[in-house]
Formats: structure tokens, C-alpha cells, sequence
């Protein structure tokens, strides 16, 4: 069997891809804190008032959301990098596979349109389950199907498009909960569990010699369900200000 890349190449991706999200979570945070310019005469009461993060650091909800995200950005991450691998291991041929990640590229563009309208429809308890509960399946239909190229490839191109669906989600909840000042910078933050589901994506594909690939994709549907527990804390009333009567939960 003949590797789609160079062995070096192979074995330097993981770091890649660990650097990629340094570099894009450190310059968003940046930029992000440097935004404090609002339109011309926009207020929003629920905003208004409280632009420091520290308060919003110090509330469960925030760390829950975080949580949730880091446990689906292992799934995001272990997936979509390391279909072609896995593939590749168990005989599905490399031009069905490469075609496999450029329809999936392609698909999950539209897809970020198509899933906030969808998102809206439901609650944000239903949108958790549902986020985690896909996740969790597409890694374990992945990983009984991998010997069949064909239902393999379709499972893989709807994990593409799956991807676009849990950004979407986290974008929106910022949005809703946190207004359109805080909400960014919140965001921001969650963004630095991506880091951490890099390194510890990179640890689990270290053992993959010695657990397998389908054991590897069992772990990660694990923490994609696990993170269905985080839905019976998350909820989409507006977060009150320094000034105004607290609603949250404090750690």
C-alpha cells in the first residue's frame, strides 16, 4: 500500500496542524480584544455596561460551553485530519478518499448557511444533544464501515458537513447569550480549547500503533457523548452585566 504522502510528511502533520491553531488562536484573540468600536448610536440593554470578560470567567455556564467545545474539537480535529489515514489502513483506495475530502470541503460551504436556519428551529438543549450525538455516530459507523469504501466515503463526506454545524452552534450561543460586543470575545476564548483537543488529539494518534484506529475512533465518539451532559446546563437566557441582578451560577 502506497501512502498518499511522503512518510515525513505523515508524521509531521499532527504538529502542523497544532501550530495552525496557535497561530489562529493567538492572532483572533488580538484582534479581538482590539474591537471596541460599536456603530453609531447602538445600545443594547442587555449588553450595555459590562465589557470586561473577567465576570463572564467566573460563571459555569461559560466554563460549561467551553468544555463542551473542547470535547467536540476532538472529533473536529481527529477526524477530518486523519480520515485519509484511517482509510488508507484498511484498504480504501487513496483517489476515492481525496475525492472523499474535496466533497466534503465543498459541501460543508453551503452547509454553514443551511445549519443556522435549522439551529434556530430547536432549542439550544436539543442543539447539544444533537451536536454530540452525531459526532459520537458518525465516529462509530466510521469506524464498523471502514472496510466498505463506499459507505465509508459517504460517512466521511457527512462528517464534513457535520464540522460546519458545531461552529455554527458555538457562534450562535455566543452570540444569543453574551450580545454582540462580549459574544466575540467570548468566542475567542472557547476557540483556545482547540489547542488543547490538538495536543490531545496528537497523543491519541501516538497510541494508534499500539490500540488501533477503530479503538482511536471509539475514544473519540466517547467524548463527543460525553459532551451531551454538558446540555442540562446550557441555556440561551441573555448574560446580565456588572450593575445589573445577577443571574448566573458562579464557580
Amino acid at each position: 500500500m502506497t501512502l498518499a504522502f511522503p512518510e515525513k510528511v505523515n508524521k509531521n502533520f499532527n504538529y502542523t496542524l497544532f501550530m495552525c491553531a496557535v497561530i489562529v488562536s493567538i492572532t483572533g484573540l488580538i484582534i479581538t480584544l482590539t474591537i471596541s468600536v460599536k456603530p453609531q448610536g447602538y445600545k443594547d440593554k442587555k449588553t450595555a455596561g459590562g465589557k470586561s470578560l473577567a465576570p463572564i470567567l467566573k460563571t459555569f455556564r461559560f466554563w460549561n460551553l467551553f468544555v463542551f467545545a473542547l470535547l467536540n474539537f476532538h472529533f473536529l480535529m481527529f477526524v477530518t485530519s486523519n480520515y485519509k489515514t484511517i482509510g488508507l489502513s484498511y484498504g480504501v483506495s487513496d483517489g476515492l478518499l481525496t475525492m472523499c475530502g474535496t466533497v466534503g470541503s465543498l459541501a460543508s460551504v453551503p452547509a454553514r448557511f443551511f445549519w443556522p436556519s435549522i439551529l434556530e428551529k430547536i432549542n439550544i438543549k436539543l442543539q447539544v444533544l444533537l451536536v454530540g450525538g452525531i459526532g459520537a455516530v458518525i465516529c462509530i459507523l466510521g469506524s464498523l464501515f471502514v472496510t466498505v469504501s463506499i459507505v465509508y466515503f459517504s460517512i466521511m463526506v457527512f462528517a464534513f458537513v457535520y464540522s460546519s454545524c458545531f461552529y455554527t452552534l458555538i457562534l450562535m450561543h455566543c452570540g444569543k447569550v453574551y450580545g454582540p460586543e462580549l459574544g466575540p470575545k467570548a468566542y475567542t476564548i472557547i476557540s483556545f480549547a482547540l489547542i488543547i483537543a490538538v495536543v490531545s488529539c496528537t497523543i491519541i494518534g501516538s497510541l494508534v500503533s499500539m490500540i488501533g484506529w477503530v479503538t482511536a475512533l471509539w475514544i473519540i465518539a466517547g467524548l463527543s457523548g460525553v459532551s451531551i451532559l454538558c446540555g442540562g446546563y446550557v441555556s440561551e437566557q441573555a448574560y446580565i452585566p456588572a450593575g445589573k441582578k445577577m443571574t448566573e451560577k458562579l464557580l
